[in-house]
C-alpha cells in the first residue's frame, strides 16, 4: 500500500518556477518601519504620561496649519506638550510613508507571497491607526485613547513580524518533525495571546486607573512569568534540533526579566507603594521609567508573537508533511511542566 501523501502548497515559498533570489530591500524597509514605530510608541507613551493628547486640539491640521507646514520655530520653541504631541503626529506620518515604501519594494523584490501580501496588511493597519488617533482628538475620548495605545503595540508586533518574514532564513526554512511540536505551538500561542491581554490591562491602568486594574495587571504578570518560563524551557529543549530556538528562549527570558524590572521601577519611581497607583505626569524619572515599561511591553509582546509564528514555520507535528523527517532525541514531554 502506498503511503505517499500529497502536500498542500506553502504560501511562504515562492511560486513554482519563480526565482528564489533573496533581496535584502524588503527586510531593510521592514526594519525601518519597525524602528520608527518603536520611536513612535515611545513618544506616544510620553504623550499619555504628560496628558498631552489634547495639546493640539485639531486634526488632521495643527492649529489650522497643514501638519507638515506648521512652523518649525513654533513647534520647537512652543510648550512641551505641543512639542511631544505634534512630534507624535509627524512620526506617525513617517511610519505611514515608510509603509508605502515597504509595499513597493516587497512587490518589486520579494518572491514570497506572504511578504507581498503582509506588506499590504501593514499599510492598511497604519492607515487605520492614524485615523483612530485622529478620532481620539476630535471626540476627546479616553476609551479611544486606550484603544489607540493597544493597537499601536499590535502594529509594532506586525512590523516585527514583517521583518521576520522578509529574512532569508524565513525564505529558506524547512520545518522538521518533533513529537512535542503541537504542545509547543499551543503554549506559544497562549503566551502571545495572554501577553496582549496584559498590554490591554496596562493600557486600562494608564487611562482608567482603578484598584481592579492594578490587581489584574499584577495577577496576569505573575501567571505570564510562569508560562513564559515554561515556554522558554520547551524552546531550549527543542533547540537541539532548531538552534535558533535556543536564542529565542534566552531572548524571551531576558526581555521578561527586563520588563519585570522596569515595572518595578515604575512603582518605585512614581508610587512608592500600592496606596497611590495612578500614572500621572511627573518628573523625568517617572517619564523615563513609564516610557521604558511601555516599550518593554511592546517588545515583549512582539517577541512572543514572532516565536509563536516561528514555531509553526520550523516545527511540524505531522511526519507526513515533512520530506525527510529529522531524528529527534528529546521526548514529547518537553512541553510538560518541569517537576
Amino acid at each position: 500500500m502506498s503511503t505517499r501523501t500529497s502536500k498542500q502548497p506553502d504560501s511562504n515559498q515562492p511560486k513554482q518556477g519563480a526565482s528564489t533570489f533573496w533581496s535584502p530591500l524588503p527586510w531593510i524597509a521592514a526594519l525601518l518601519v519597525m524602528g520608527c514605530t518603536f520611536l513612535l510608541i515611545a513618544v506616544g507613551a510620553m504623550v499619555t504620561t504628560l496628558k498631552a493628547g489634547m495639546a493640539v486640539p485639531d486634526w488632521p491640521t495643527t492649529f489650522g496649519y497643514n501638519m507638515f507646514t506648521y512652523p518649525l520655530a513654533a513647534w520647537l520653541n512652543g510648550p512641551r506638550d505641543v512639542l511631544v504631541e505634534h512630534g507624535h503626529r509627524l512620526l506617525g506620518s513617517l511610519v505611514g510613508i515608510l509603509s508605502i515604501f515597504l509595499v513597493g519594494v516587497s512587490w518589486w523584490k520579494s518572491s514570497l507571497r506572504i511578504v507581498k501580501y503582509f506588506s499590504l496588511v501593514v499599510l492598511v493597519a497604519v492607515i487605520l491607526q492614524g485615523v483612530l488617533g485622529g478620532l481620539r482628538v476630535l471626540h476627546i475620548d479616553q476609551a479611544l485613547a486606550m484603544i489607540h495605545g493597544c493597537t499601536g503595540q499590535l502594529f509594532f508586533a506586525m512590523a516585527m513580524l514583517m521583518v521576520f518574514f522578509a529574512t532569508k532564513r524565513w525564505q529558506e526554512a524547512k520545518p522538521i518533525y518533533h513529537p512535542a511540536a503541537g504542545k509547543v505551538h499551543a503554549l506559544a500561542v497562549s503566551v502571545a495571546g495572554l501577553t496582549y491581554l496584559q498590554v490591554v490591562f496596562g493600557a486600562a491602568l494608564r487611562h482608567f486607573p482603578h484598584w481592579h486594574s492594578v490587581l489584574s495587571h499584577l495577577a496576569l504578570a505573575t501567571l505570564l512569568s510562569c508560562l513564559v518560563t515554561w515556554l522558554a524551557i520547551s524552546l531550549a529543549l527543542v533547540g537541539r534540533q532548531v538552534p535558533g530556538f535556543r536564542w529565542a528562549s534566552g531572548g524571551l527570558l531576558s526581555v521578561l526579566l527586563l520588563q519585570l524590572l522596569l515595572g518595578g521601577g515604575v512603582w518605585l519611581a512614581r508610587y512608592g507603594g500600592l496606596e497611590t497607583y495612578v500614572v500621572v505626569a511627573g518628573g523625568a524619572d517617572q517619564l523615563l521609567s513609564t516610557t521604558g515599561h511601555v516599550l518593554g511591553g511592546a517588545t515583549f509582546f512582539s517577541l512572543t508573537l514572532v516565536i509563536a509564528v516561528g514555531s509553526f514555520r520550523w516545527l511540524s507535528s505531522s511526519p507526513s508533511s515533512i520530506d525527510q523527517p529529522a531524528e529527534t532525541t528529546a521526548s514529547a514531554s518537553i512541553a510538560e511542566p518541569v517537576s
